[in-house]
C-alpha cells in the first residue's frame, strides 16, 4: 500500500485532460509536482473506476464543507 501526502501550493490547479492513448485524465498541478489519475486498462474496469470517482467527490465536497463552514466562522 502507498500512501502520499501532498500539500497544494498557491498555484496549484485541478482538471481533467485528454491525453494520449487514455481517454481522460485527472490532472492536479500541485504547485510543485502533480499528480494524475487515470483510468485503469479497459472498459471491463470502468464501473469499479466510476465508484472510485464518485467517494473521491463526495471527500472533496465534504472538505468544501468544512472548510467553507470554518472560513465562515473566522470572518
Amino acid at each position: 500500500m502507498v500512501s502520499i501526502r501532498v500539500t497544494p501550493g498557491l498555484n496549484a490547479m485541478a482538471g481533467m485532460r485528454n491525453v494520449g492513448r487514455d481517454p481522460a485524465v485527472l490532472v492536479l498541478t500541485l504547485d510543485p509536482g502533480s499528480l494524475v489519475i487515470a483510468a485503469p486498462g479497459g472498459p471491463v474496469m470502468w464501473p469499479e473506476f466510476v465508484r472510485f470517482l464518485h467517494q473521491l467527490r463526495d471527500g472533496v465536497d465534504e472538505m468544501i464543507e468544512t472548510f467553507d463552514l470554518e472560513t465562515e466562522n473566522k470572518e
